[in-house]
């Protein structure tokens, strides 16, 4: 099966690479380091402390993305020992005879879902349960495939969030996840933003976090070079792509063409008609063509999306 995002891939070394985008650039996987194997098993890697251990004792996973002018970790078909794809497993772990109270969860929410219309086909389950690395205070992070598939998913959460078959997030949760995700904006722009997306839900005390992986998503067909630090205000004209990776936004704007986010936070972040503002790194093709990029680096500091304040007042 080919590689997707959202899949992860392992090397002989014991290096678990979470896949990022679908296709591959100079025959590499773009990817980011996620776990390391070792004697006591496989423990979660921190930013800072996979650069560093690429950079000391793998240096070929290094990859500067000429396409993103950005650095990445990348690797080659055949230093793959295992490749964790995230829709067998999601099969595996609903058929298994002895699962674990959080893979029981997840057989629970997908049992709704497909009663619900989608199909087992249409998700997949990626994080630390593809790999078998969860705890019971792990979250439970699910791959829906087909933006459609996605649209009736989100349509799907809101209803069961209203009817209260599933669980808003708690104030604490809330709380946990914008401190671990450490975004530009107040606690309280962050959970506005965030409440209104329907991609999070509750099942038991645990966080269920949905993504989608298109068959049509965005990739651009040229590449860009970074010219500076901006902040732009403008209106959305186009959000068909807000929960891809990355995320895109086509903006109203006499010098930017459209907002690219590659980190998840600002994911589905606003849409078609709202005023926004933006903060970010400009990148310029070959052709002139201006962008701004909300995640130039993996925690992005200084980098937002967010409603014009005001305006999300009116939104309410």
């Amino acid at each position: 099966m080919p590689i997707r995002s959202r899949d992860f891939l392992e090397t002989s070394e014991g290096l678990v690479f979470a896949v990022l985008v679908d296709e591959p650039e100079e025959g590499r996987s773009l990817c980011f380091l996620r776990y390391v194997r070792d004697e006591d098993g496989l423990r979660k890697m921190a930013t800072g402390e996979a650069n560093s251990l690429l950079a000391t004792r793998f240096p070929h996973y290094l990859f500067h993305s000429k396409k993103r002018d950005a650095s990445l970790h990348g690797v080659y078909e055949d230093r793959v020992s295992i490749h964790h794809q995230a829709s067998p497993r999601l099969t595996e772990i609903i058929n298994s005879k002895s699962p674990d109270p959080l893979e029981t969860k997840l057989a629970f929410v997908c049992k709704l879902l497909t009663e619900g219309g989608l199909m087992l086909s249409d998700l997949g389950v990626t994080g630390s349960l593809l790999i078998g690395a969860q705890t019971p205070h792990s979250d439970i992070d699910v791959v829906v495939y087909g933006r459609k598939q996605f649209i009736m998913l989100r349509r799907k959460l809101e209803r069961a969030i209203n009817q209260s078959t599933l669980d808003p997030l708690t104030e604490e949760q809330w709380k946990d996840s914008y401190e671990r995700r450490g975004c530009s904006l107040s606690f309280s722009e962050y959970i506005w933003h965030e409440k209104r997306k329907y991609n999070k839900v509750l099942v038991s005390g645990t966080k269920v976090d949905f993504s989608l992986v298109s068959d049509a998503g965005y990739e651009a067909d040229q590449s860009y070079r970074k010219t500076g630090f901006q902040q732009v205000t403008a209106k959305v004209t186009d959000d068909k792509h807000a929960f891809d990776h990355p995320s895109i936004y086509r903006i109203r704007h006499h010098e930017i063409e459209e907002i690219c986010c590659f980190t998840p936070t600002f994911t589905g972040q606003v849409k078609v008609g709202e005023t926004i503002v933006a903060q970010g790194m400009v990148e310029e093709s070959l052709s002139g063509a201006r962008r701004l990029v909300i995640g130039s680096s993996r925690e992005a500091p200084g980098e937002f999306i967010k409603i014009l304040a005001g305006k999300a007042c009116a939104h309410s």
